[in-house]
């Protein structure tokens, strides 16, 4: 009886960090959703046609997040705005 508790604890705790693509969109992890669709799309075996389109549509999500803060970036004045401009079409680049 006295294990009991930590019996609970323990078969519970590995459920907790269970994360799906579309949970990590919709908590706006977009980086982390896009590289575990990317994972998911890129190991040995043919991809489910459910990771393409989870794969899409983080794609899409990272993308557009990235591209709004490029032309947030744009928008602003003076010399400080060249080098997270600089980070964020490299890492556009990169995709």
């Amino acid at each position: 009886m006295k294990f009991l508790p930590a019996l609970c604890l323990l078969c519970c705790l590995p459920f907790v960090g269970c994360s799906s693509v579309p949970r990590l969109l919709y908590q706006g992890k977009y980086e982390a959703a896009y590289a575990k669709a990317r994972k998911h799309c890129t190991r040995g075996r043919a991809p489910k046609l459910k990771h393409m389109v989870e794969f899409q549509e983080a794609y899409a999500a990272v993308q557009a997040r990235d591209y709004a803060l490029a032309v947030e970036l744009k928008a602003k004045a003076g010399t400080a705005k060249w080098e997270p401009l600089y980070e964020v079409f490299g890492s556009l680049y990169q995709r």
